[in-house]
């Protein structure tokens, strides 16, 4: 069965840099879900820094998916400020 990635983000509004960098997270996300076949992402929420949703198609994957999520949040400095949650989907 599917789950959903739920992406939130807690800006700072006195640090606007934030936005720029989930802008660029989304980009990587993005790529992230064009190599790994178990995730997909919409590329027409690339553009937005508010909430995304990522689709795991097996709950398998899901740990892994979410790994690999933490470590571009990471990557991107928005730890503390991207916030994940699982969502299993009514069927």
């Amino acid at each position: 069965m599917s789950r959903q990635i739920v992406i939130e983000f807690d800006f700072d509004t006195d640090k606007p840099l934030q936005f720029s960098h989930a802008l660029d997270f989304n980009e990587s996300l993005f790529r992230l879900a064009c190599t790994e076949e178990s995730i997909s992402y919409s590329r027409e929420h690339m553009d937005r820094a508010s909430t995304q949703v990522v689709r795991v198609k097996s709950a398998r994957r899901l740990r892994c998916a979410l790994a690999k999520i933490e470590k571009l949040i990471e990557d991107h400095g928005l730890t503390g400020i991207a916030r994940l949650t699982v969502v299993v989907p009514p069927n």
